[in-house]
């Protein structure tokens, strides 16, 4: 059962405090033992509970692939690449999908690719694979590392040769 709920104050009161208790199989039928109105309505949009790391990383592709009907404020270079300024300098690679925020660097013989977020102000050293996954504002990642699969925190360093994988 996922949803959203809305509940006035009346039903709040029925739940109780000192025991574990369940929406649909506790309130809701309580609810209606009481002649309490019950609605709902479906939502046909994206949902994900990004309640884990690779979760959080994979609605990040989600967002790059389309899948999610949200506005990046960022130009397709026609690649399939989402830049919020003009392309980095340098002598990189960038292979879609792949979302680049403002003020990033990227260094010579690096590859960005396959889902990664660089998010603003993120330097990646020469030499250094980021690969689905996503960099939060401000991380460094160093020379010759290699991300896959996992989820940089903001202003975090990842040092040189490092090597992060799925749910790190």
């Amino acid at each position: 059962n996922t949803g959203i709920y809305i509940l006035s104050r009346r039903a709040l009161d029925m739940i109780p405090v000192d025991r574990a208790y369940d929406f649909a199989g506790d309130l809701f039928p309580q609810m209606l033992r009481h002649g309490m109105l019950l609605q709902c309505r479906e939502d046909k949009g994206y949902w994900c509970d990004i309640g884990d790391l690779a979760t959080y990383v994979q609605c990040q592709r989600d967002m790059l692939e389309g899948l999610v009907d949200c506005d990046i404020h960022a130009v397709d270079d026609g690649t399939g690449c989402l830049l919020c300024d003009a392309r980095p300098a340098g002598d990189y690679t960038l292979a879609a999908p792949c979302y680049i925020g403002r003020g990033v660097r990227i260094g010579d013989g690096a590859l960005i690719e396959g889902g990664a977020v660089l998010d603003d102000g993120c330097v990646v050293e020469p030499g250094a694979r980021v690969s689905g996954s996503v960099v939060l504002q401000n991380g460094y990642v160093g020379r010759r590392a290699r991300l896959t699969g996992a989820l940089v925190g903001a202003s975090a360093n990842i040092k040189a040769g490092a090597m992060l994988f799925e749910g790190a």
